[in-house]
């Protein structure tokens, strides 16, 4: 049929309709197609619009808490000692003592572990003492060296006369290199 079209010179009224609506046809399946195409595109465009929105805020939230932050953490630093391995913790826990004056039996290295910026050690303290005496360590502990937590403490006693013993396991996070 397109062959005929072109052969010809003229072309009849009933070739010209069918003609045009084969080309017309052909225009609204591209034009079908490209719109898809389009719409597919900017439909992922605005995803990704969506996702930098989000993205954004929370920057923004960010950037507004800035100083905040920023003043909590030179409060939180100076606190913090620089524990680089057992021998340092150690001699932490002998300056806490010097203060509190707990009858420390035996201190016990647990575990190290590697956390990246910062790690964090683990040790078992045996001490012999009163209650208060304890009390004193412990409160001592917390405010010389920030980044400690206790995370077992037991105590026990044989008999009435005897001084209460004291088992604790710390915890400590240390910024040290």
């Amino acid at each position: 049929m397109i062959r005929e079209l072109i052969t010809k010179k003229r072309l009849t009224k009933k070739e010209w309709i069918l003609f045009s609506i084969w080309i017309i046809i052909i225009c609204v399946v591209f034009t079908d197609k490209i719109t898809k195409e389009v719409s597919t595109k900017l439909s992922r465009l605005d995803e990704e619009i969506s996702l930098t929105q989000g993205k954004l805020v929370r920057f923004r939230t960010v950037r507004e808490y800035k100083d905040t932050i920023e003043e909590i953490y030179k409060k939180a630093i100076p606190g913090l000692r620089s524990i680089n391995d057992f021998e340092t913790l150690f001699r932490e826990i002998e300056n806490v003592n010097k203060v509190a004056g707990l009858n420390i039996l035996n201190v016990k290295p647990l575990t190290s572990k590697d956390e990246g910026l910062y790690k964090i050690y683990s040790a078992k303290i045996e001490a012999q003492d009163e209650v208060s005496t304890l009390m004193k360590f412990l409160d001592t502990l917390t405010g010389m060296l920030k980044g400690v937590g206790i995370e077992h403490l037991e105590i026990y006693s044989q008999s009435e006369k005897e001084l209460p013993k004291i088992n604790m396991l710390i915890t400590v996070v240390g910024f040290g290199k």
